[in-house]
Parts: C-alpha cells; sequence; structure tokens
C-alpha cells in the first residue's frame, strides 16, 4: 500500500508497504481524507524537536472502519465512518494525572512520535475513534484542528461582548 514518509528533513519518499491487520482492541481503518496540519511541515522542514525520522506524517484523519480486532466493542463495526484521536498518553505523569494528557511526558502523537495516518491504511486503538453518521470523510478530518481551536476559544473563557481582535 503506498505510504508517505519524510526520510529526513526536506526529503519525502513514496513507500510502498505491507497492509496491517488489527490486533486485539485495535480496528483497521481505510484513510479518505487526511489534512496537512502545520506538524507535518514542521516535520518536512525539521524544526520539531520532538518528530522521529523517518515517519509516516499526518493525525487529522476522516476513515472508514474496514475490519475489526478482537475484545472491540459491539457496537464499532466495519463500514462504519470515524475519525481518531491523535494523542497517546501514558496516564502517569504529572501532567496526566492533572487531566492534562495532551502535555503527556510520554505523549506519542500521530505522525510525530508515532506513525501516522498519510497512508492507505491504519490500525488505531478502538477507543481512540469517533463514528459520525452525519459527517463526511473530509469533515471527520477537520475534527481534530477545529477541536484544538475551540480548546482554545474554551481555556481563554472568551463570552459574548469581549473583544479578542481589533481593527487598525
Amino acid at each position: 500500500m503506498n505510504t508517505l514518509y519524510v526520510i529526513e528533513p526536506g526529503k519525502l519518499e513514496l513507500r510502498d508497504i505491507e497492509k496491517p491487520e488489527p490486533d486485539k482492541g485495535r480496528v483497521l481503518l481505510r484513510a479518505g481524507a487526511v489534512g496537512f496540519c502545520g506538524s507535518d511541515l514542521t516535520a518536512f522542514r525539521g524544526t520539531s524537536a520532538m518528530q522521529y525520522y523517518p515517519a509516516i506524517i499526518g493525525h487529522e484523519i476522516g476513515a472508514k472502519i474496514e475490519k475489526v480486532g478482537e475484545n472491540v466493542a459491539a457496537d464499532i463495526t466495519a463500514g462504519m465512518d470515524v475519525t481518531v484521536s491523535p494523542y497517546q498518553s501514558c496516564g502517569a505523569c504529572v501532567p496526566c494525572r492533572r487531566g492534562r494528557p495532551n502535555a503527556c511526558r510520554e505523549n506519542r502523537t500521530m505522525g510525530v512520535r508515532r506513525d501516522g495516518a498519510m497512508t492507505e491504511y491504519i490500525v488505531a486503538p478502538a477507543a481512540d475513534i469517533y463514528h459520525s453518521d452525519r459527517l463526511s470523510l473530509k469533515e471527520l478530518a477537520l475534527v481534530e484542528p477545529l477541536s484544538v481551536g475551540f480548546n482554545a476559544v474554551e481555556r481563554g473563557r472568551v463570552r459574548a461582548g469581549d473583544k479578542v481582535a481589533t481593527r487598525n
């Protein structure tokens, strides 16, 4: 299957790799839409201290469940349209214990610290997928970046009547 790798800063390569199989608690997803994020650009430019190489980049994804592994909830079935939470945290470090898994010391974000979604098929933990009957695959690929913006507004406690930008 076709897979896009950043081999090293400034160098991309399209590789043909073996299609993965879902193991216990995981699902096989066929990528339908993958966003190109600023973190993918920093991976290509070599300006991210967190990036590993070679890397399959991409973490903004809309996909269809192709196959379900063992011990996955019965309501998760082949054919569902989903997106994936791209973050994996340890659950034990100080940020995780304080409810900030996004700041985990062992954060393994897709496309940065583990393989990402710029490939035909990926395997993801069933616990990390979110299903929608209403959103298209392109719209599902936008869920993660829009949730980042939503979180920023929530953290900023922006309310009606607040000024967040001014015009010169």
